[in-house]
């Protein structure tokens, strides 16, 4: 049997066989001789074409072109006949064929073919290295992965060997801590309802990765690159200024992402030179990271879940880089099938991004909205995402931002505008729960979103990464800055800090993390 190409029409004789498809091109009759001239009769190899050491991308779509119409074509002539071979991968181990690997692999399962991936080079780089080398442990390595394609140990062995995923830090001690140091590959999902800060807190996260020389796909469904870039700014504009609010100045003149996204700055900051320094001092800032930072334009043309995945597997095989991906949000994702509920598109949706994640072993962040059932509950848990699809289920790890009740005082009497020192205040977590109190859910969100320094909890209600080491991450909301918490330092255009009230340190994040741990019957070391 010789090595054909696809376009000879070979694959006809191979309806329910075995095809290796590598990119092998020094002479793959010789090296996988074992294979040809054995019993397995039913098998046989195909080269793609590479053009400067790279796999051609046009010849993985021509053969995927093939043998789909070959497919089609057989069910439309023979009854009872299928076209239903069992495509097995075999690559070198350089970054560009693991890329062609990975992108065939997934092309072939979502059009419905049977494919695994499979290691076949030993200890080299190169299919041909360890074949001309070793061929007898070569014959054995390629029996083994044709008997057992899905060989999850030997997989597992190579990622343990490779040591590639390292926690992605969000830039916020609090939330790492949660994450057990990080971001790993896998689907993340975030909840809350409309107002939270969900944008602001996914924006700052992505950037700060960005910062650090890492790749992030940012898709914003909701506001325009524009818009997100201002946040940015308004954020980093804010932190220069070490905190300070600007209060001196009226609402239509302090640095706030509308007022930045106004334009006219000379006019509206030509009084105020300190402003406009450092206007400019957070724009060239941002730009030292920008490049690492791509928003993609989503909010007019809705794309669905697989058309994000084609993007991203698009900027992976342009770039050679593999993004932290966020989606921003969810249920303006459009659905896979029109005639379909919500529930079901949705379902999908996640689905696709869970394949996403594990196909290039990267991290997803998607936001999410609650049910309307859950719009107003103090103490949200997964059946808020009962009406989202599978979320619960499928996603790797599921975390809600909330108004952390417990951290605000409020007047006793809910409605009271003017505070004094007569006022007397309550906790309000304390209030909604007291049934002699007129206070209720409703009236206490309203009265957290208007508080100037807005505190929140950041809370994991699932994670495959380990246990839950903390029932949430308290956080503080700057919403005039979209500003979140406690981030990293601006000194030098190395590094920045968001500093907010009495979290602004480190150890005393940790001893208020003690403090909550034993208030609620945690008991967890503090790494």
């Amino acid at each position: 049997m010789s090595n054909r190409n696809f376009n000879q029409k070979s694959l006809l004789d191979h309806d329910n066989g075995v095809i290796i498809v590598t990119n092998s091109d020094i002479n793959a009759n010789k090296i996988f001789s074992s294979l040809l001239n054995g019993d397995s009769s039913n098998a046989n190899v195909y080269s793609l074409q590479e053009t400067d050491e790279n796999i051609s991308r046009q010849s993985i779509n021509q053969l995927l072109n093939y043998i789909i119409a070959l497919r089609n074509n057989r069910k439309d002539q023979f009854e009872n006949s299928q076209y239903n071979p069992v495509f097995l991968l075999a690559f070198d181990r350089d970054k560009n064929d693991s890329q062609a690997s990975q992108y065939l692999f997934r092309k072939l399962r979502k059009n419905n073919f049977v494919a695994e991936q499979i290691s076949i080079t030993g200890d080299y780089l190169t299919i041909h290295n360890f074949a001309e080398h070793d061929s007898g442990s070569f014959d054995l390595t390629l029996e083994n992965a044709i008997q057992n394609p899905n060989d999850n140990f030997g997989k597992f062995i190579d990622k343990v060997s490779e040591q590639q995923h390292k926690p992605i830090s969000s830039g916020i001690p609090l939330i790492d801590v949660l994450l057990h140091k990080g971001f790993y590959p896998g689907l993340y999902v975030l909840g809350a309802t409309s107002a939270m800060g969900k944008t602001s807190l996914m924006l700052q996260i992505a950037d700060h990765i960005a910062e650090t020389g890492k790749n992030v796909m940012y898709f914003a469904l909701e506001m325009s690159p524009e818009e997100l870039i201002a946040k940015s700014i308004s954020r980093i504009c804010w932190s220069i200024n070490e905190g300070q609010d600007y209060a001196s100045l009226s609402i239509e003149n302090r640095p706030t992402a509308r007022n930045i996204m106004d334009g006219n700055w000379e006019e509206r900051w030509g009084d105020n030179p300190e402003i406009l320094r450092n206007l400019n001092l957070a724009l060239n800032y941002y730009r030292t990271f920008t490049s690492k930072m791509s928003i993609q334009r989503q909010a007019l043309n809705r794309p669905s879940a697989d058309e994000i995945a084609d993007q991203v597997e698009n900027y992976i095989l342009r770039t050679g880089k593999y993004p932290v991906v966020f989606i921003d949000y969810l249920q303006l994702l459009r659905g896979k099938d029109p005639r379909a509920t919500d529930k079901k598109n949705i379902t999908s949706a996640i689905n696709s991004l869970k394949i996403l994640s594990l196909t290039y072993q990267i991290p997803v962040i998607v936001v999410s909205s609650f049910n309307r059932s859950n719009y107003n509950n103090i103490d949200v848990g997964l059946d808020a995402f009962k009406e989202s699809g599978d979320i619960e289920y499928t996603a790797d790890a599921v975390m809600t931002l909330e108004n952390d009740y417990r951290r605000i005082q409020a007047p006793k009497e809910a409605g009271i505008l003017g505070i004094d020192e007569k006022t007397t205040m309550v906790n309000l977590y304390n209030a909604i729960k007291d049934s002699k109190s007129n206070w209720d859910a409703e009236k206490a969100s309203m009265y957290a979103m208007r508080l100037y320094d807005h505190p929140v909890q950041l809370k994991m209600l699932k994670t495959r990464f380990g246990d839950i080491n903390a029932p949430y991450a308290p956080l503080y909301f700057k919403g005039a800055y979209s500003v979140f918490g406690y981030a990293t330092d601006f000194h030098n255009n190395k590094k920045i800090r968001y500093i907010l009230n009495d979290l602004e340190d480190i150890d005393k994040q940790r001893n208020y993390l003690k403090y909550i741990r034993q208030h609620q019957k945690f008991s967890v070391d503090d790494d």
